[in-house]
């Protein structure tokens, strides 16, 4: 479990250094990461967050140009059918914010 935790934060540096640099990546990642929203809680937190990054390199990469809002439908569609399975998790305000963030960025993707 703590070399995936570890990836989760490598991810999230990597997206927040790179940006739109790093969409290439991912739609792979997230694909990778989603499945650790199953996780306990401190690596389903670190997973979040680290989608959280993700989508907003992706994000950032859409306005740049860099990429289409079609570029990440399908993995958008999947990843916030498993943010909303994780959301009765989340107690903590604090994070279920994050969670929450998440999932609406993850929206608006598949729904663009």
């Amino acid at each position: 479990m703590e070399k995936k935790m570890k990836a989760c934060e490598m991810f999230y540096i990597y997206a927040e250094i790179f940006q739109a640099d790093f969409f290439p990546w991912i739609k792979e990642i997230t694909l990778a990461v989603a499945p650790l929203f199953e996780g306990g809680q401190l690596l389903r937190r670190r997973a979040i967050s680290a989608t959280l990054q993700l989508l907003r390199s992706a994000e950032v990469a859409v306005e740049s140009g860099i990429a289409t809002n079609e570029d990440m439908k399908d993995v958008s569609r999947e990843l916030h059918a498993s943010l909303v399975g994780v959301m009765d998790r989340e107690g903590e305000a604090k994070f279920a914010e994050i969670l929450k963030e998440a999932t609406e960025r993850a929206l608006e993707f598949a729904e663009s």
